[in-house]
């Protein structure tokens, strides 16, 4: 559930619905006790593997960071919208499409409408 789905059901339960204070409150009370761990152990693990990666593969953390960066600088860089969208294509394609597959591939507030706009002249449509 997102946080969103979990206020709702606070504020709009059949019996002991609450007022938007009282439900925002339980939502955050509610998410606190079971997204704190869960942040807690995947930024201990990531910080681990981080440490090896730094201490036994420096250019492997140079090549992630470098990677990324360099999509992004593109992507800012670029003057058209089709290129622009196929520098975000391919950002998409490095971590699994998890753009393009979420349902919602222009992005929440139309980040992404230059991936549809490249994919549109690439006949993917």
């Amino acid at each position: 559930m997102t946080l969103y789905d979990i206020y709702l059901e606070f504020r709009t339960a059949p019996i002991g619905n609450l007022s938007v204070k009282s439900a925002i409150a339980e939502t955050g009370l509610f998410s606190a006790s079971r997204l704190l761990p869960a942040y807690g152990t995947g930024a201990l693990i990531g910080a681990g593997i981080n440490s090896l990666i730094d201490t036994y593969d420096p250019a492997l953390g140079d090549a992630i960071g470098g990677t990324i960066a360099g999509m992004v600088d593109a992507t800012n860089q670029s003057w058209s919208e089709i290129k622009q969208g196929q520098y975000q294509a391919s950002f998409d394609a490095l971590f699994g499409y998890p753009i393009s597959g979420s349902g919602n591939p222009s992005g929440d507030f139309g980040e992404f409408e230059p991936m549809e706009v490249y994919w549109g002249s690439q006949g993917c449509y």
